[in-house]
């Protein structure tokens, strides 16, 4: 026997009749009550105007009341301490670098503004800086001034200064701005809160996980292992040990993971220990032959390879500690639109690559696609293109 389906209830409309729907219904029941004797509706008709004013307030009426049930959702979750997530921005750390040491200290001020030239987003530091007498660097966290994932940057991409100061030659941005996320929708703050009622408390790591997932955003990824300690590798009974992934894929930065966490314990039994971590990044190089059909561009064909490979092998994309399985990236090529292929390897990054499944090294890592090689094979010529960090042989 099958199993019974479930699908997900549908918010009433009270009434579902527009203006125009009122206006003829009205015209009817006048022309009815009236014996006949009112039968001049047209649009300029005074009987016309009265009803279209009567069913214009009708249809007023109607659209508030059909708010009704959203209103008192939210009056509900209002009562229940549920709150919209106005989003955060993305934070790092920018190096500072004099045109020269100096024989006394130099500040720059908290608050100075750094950007980025592409998109004109702008970072500013969080505390004052200090630069010691004859040094010529130093390092200040920075957050983004808008929220949203728009502000997670790749490493040495926050480079413009926006203010001169005397002897600041230069900045960037060492590591990746990360932690920036966009603001819930109202739709995204109730699955949310209604979600989170029904779990209650975090017992499952199925609990675990969609808390994750609902305090970093849709799209993130979360995965808990549980007896697992802080070092991803003890055994301790008790515990909760989650690991984290931005809804980019991006890593979690510091404040990010001690909030998930603190969050994730206050609503565990005092018995359970919480703790938080990345997502390991296993990064991965990958080389491809593969034969042309005879009068396709060489150029589509190798970005289309690199599309579906980065796609497919994007973090969190697949289950977290799976083996990477070298069938499925011939047949993603394949699928790319070539006569056949030849051959795919794969290897960490920067290390021998061979034809053989790729197992991850831990039950919480993901793979992370760094170098592409795309070798395709024509009549009488080949094609070869690089992508991400290019060719590491």
């Amino acid at each position: 026997m099958p199993l019974t389906r479930f699908t997900p209830l549908e918010s009433p409309t009270i009434d579902d009749r527009s203006e125009a729907d009122l206006v003829e219904r009205a015209i009817a029941v006048v022309y009815a009550g009236s014996g006949g004797l009112l039968n001049d509706f047209s649009t300029s008709s005074p009987a016309r105007a009265l009803i279209e004013g009567q069913a214009f307030a009708a249809a007023e009426l109607l659209y508030r009341v059909n708010k009704l049930p959203d209103a008192l959702a939210i009056a509900y979750l209002r009562i229940a301490g549920i709150q919209q997530r106005l989003g955060s921005g993305a934070q790092t750390s920018l190096t500072f670098t004099l045109t020269a040491p100096l024989s006394g200290v130099f500040t720059i001020p908290a608050g100075y503004q750094v950007r980025n030239v592409s998109t004109r987003l702008n970072f500013a530091t969080d505390a004052i800086l200090i630069i010691s007498a004859g040094q010529i660097s130093g390092t200040v966290l920075a957050t983004c001034t808008e929220t949203g994932t728009k502000g997670n940057f790749a490493a040495y991409t926050l480079r413009e200064l926006t203010q001169p100061l005397a002897f600041l030659g230069a900045v960037t941005n060492t590591v990746p701005a990360t932690g920036g996320t966009d603001a819930e929708t109202m739709d995204e703050v109730k699955a949310r809160a209604f979600a989170a009622i029904r779990r209650r408390g975090l017992v499952s790591a199925d609990d675990y996980q969609e808390e994750t997932k609902a305090l970093l955003g849709a799209g993130s990824v979360a995965h808990c292992i549980g007896n697992l300690a802080a070092d991803g590798v003890s055994y301790r009974l008790g515990s909760a040990h989650v690991f984290c992934l931005n809804q980019d894929g991006s890593l979690l930065n510091t404040p990010q993971l001690s909030e998930v966490q603190g969050a994730l314990q206050r609503r565990s039994h005092v018995s359970i220990v919480v703790y938080t971590s990345n997502v390991a990044l296993f990064e991965i190089d990958l080389y491809v032959i593969a034969k042309l059909i005879p009068g396709t561009n060489p150029q589509s064909i190798s970005n289309a390879i690199y599309q579906s490979l980065k796609d497919y092998l994007s973090p969190g994309k697949l289950p977290l500690g799976e083996t990477i399985v070298l069938k499925e990236l011939e047949y993603l090529v394949r699928n790319a639109g070539v006569d056949y292929v030849q051959s795919v390897t794969m290897g960490e990054f920067l290390q021998p690559r061979s034809g053989t499944n790729l197992k991850l090294p831990q039950a919480y890592s993901a793979a992370r696609l760094k170098s592409v090689g795309v070798e395709l094979v024509g009549a009488d010529a080949s094609y070869t293109q690089f992508y991400g960090q290019g060719d590491p042989d």
